[in-house]
């Protein structure tokens, strides 16, 4: 079946569209400012032929892909850069697009999954979240060492960023402008995150799912809502083996003429590796079914990091299952799974 291949290299002020046939011929190339109307105005003088689009994964992708969605092109692919075959041609706008689009005609594009789900839009929540959070963390440590700095001993606890008394404590008055700075925005954070919580809070008493997945032992709400947004259709991953690939819990083989040349990792979402890791380890402060399935790892011979990573591929696995099939975590039911196999 013919097509209009359409190579799309987007920018925030103009973006370079080039159309190509089925025999990779060029029908057209235009540039156009990134406003709706003029890029609506390219697709649409398209006519005669189903239409594919390709574009890079980049921050403008996701509104891209729901604008040509919603006009009704039949394939609009997200592809990630840095998976594409090497362009020869000089960096121009133009080069970019026909290269998008030629690898689009040659089906050498695989594409990075964009959806019209409203889990998706938790994505910039749990991200923002997240930002916050590293930034509030910095700021503490940032805080903590000018006191060490200055050879008093300090204890990093709650209270200790929430006790303004403890500026009296520096000598020098510069020390003490620094220290007051670095207060204020340690409660700006602090406040911040408080509200994000309370957003995330109400996600969770409108939506099963989020609920359902905080029933796991070690996901919290902010783990579940990560969880939900990276994921959002659970039915894209075939198995249970696929979802830890894409979680990064799991190496493979590089093998050439039959010999094993170490292994690799899948890289893709390294967010979704440190939420199942981090709750593999909280589940070993608890008196889980999984706290005791880590003991019998560590008790066969296999390393803490190990073991805990099969702990975390465990998680992984209930956590797609749930959001698949529904329902809650219950750990009588998991061990006794466990015991028929």
């Amino acid at each position: 079946m013919d097509y209009y291949y359409i190579g799309l290299d987007a920018h925030i002020k103009t973006s370079s569209f080039v159309v190509l046939d089925t025999k990779g011929q060029e029908i057209s190339k235009v540039k156009v400012e990134t406003r709706e109307k003029d890029l609506l105005s390219v697709v649409r003088g398209l006519k005669g032929k189903p239409r594919k689009l390709v574009l890079e994964e980049m921050p403008l992708s996701q509104w891209l892909y729901l604008l040509f969605k919603k006009e009704g092109v039949e394939e609009v692919v997200v592809c990630n850069p840095v998976f594409l075959g090497k362009n020869c041609r000089s960096k121009t706008d133009y080069n970019d697009a026909l290269h998008l689009a030629n690898e689009l005609r040659c089906g050498h594009i695989s594409s990075v999954y964009h959806a019209d789900d409203p889990f998706i839009k938790m994505r910039s929540l749990v991200s923002n979240y997240e930002d916050l959070n590293t930034s509030c963390v910095r700021a503490k440590n940032r805080y903590k060492s000018i006191f060490r700095s200055r050879g008093l001993r300090v204890k990093g606890g709650p209270s200790f960023y929430k006790k303004r008394a403890n500026l009296d404590l520096l000598e020098y008055r510069e020390d003490r402008f620094v220290t007051e700075s670095l207060f204020k925005q340690i409660e700006d954070l602090t406040e911040q995150k408080e509200k994000f919580k309370r957003c995330f809070l109400e996600y969770k008493r409108k939506n099963i799912t989020i609920k359902n997945l905080t029933t796991i032992p070690g996901i919290d709400i902010i783990r579940s809502m990560a969880i939900a947004g990276i994921v959002s259709n659970p039915h894209r991953f075939k198995n249970k083996h696929k979802f830890w690939s894409y979680c990064m819990l799991v190496k493979h083989k590089r093998i050439s003429d039959g010999k094993v040349y170490g292994t690799r990792v899948r890289y893709v979402r390294k967010e979704l590796k440190g939420v199942f890791i981090v709750a593999a380890e909280s589940n070993l402060k608890t008196r889980s079914s999984l706290k005791r399935q880590y003991d019998e790892l560590c008790s066969k011979g296999l390393d803490r990091r190990k073991s805990r990573k099969a702990i975390a591929r465990k998680l992984a696995g209930i956590a797609l299952s749930i959001m698949k099939k529904g329902g809650k975590y219950d750990d009588k039911r998991f061990e006794k799974l466990k015991s028929l196999k």
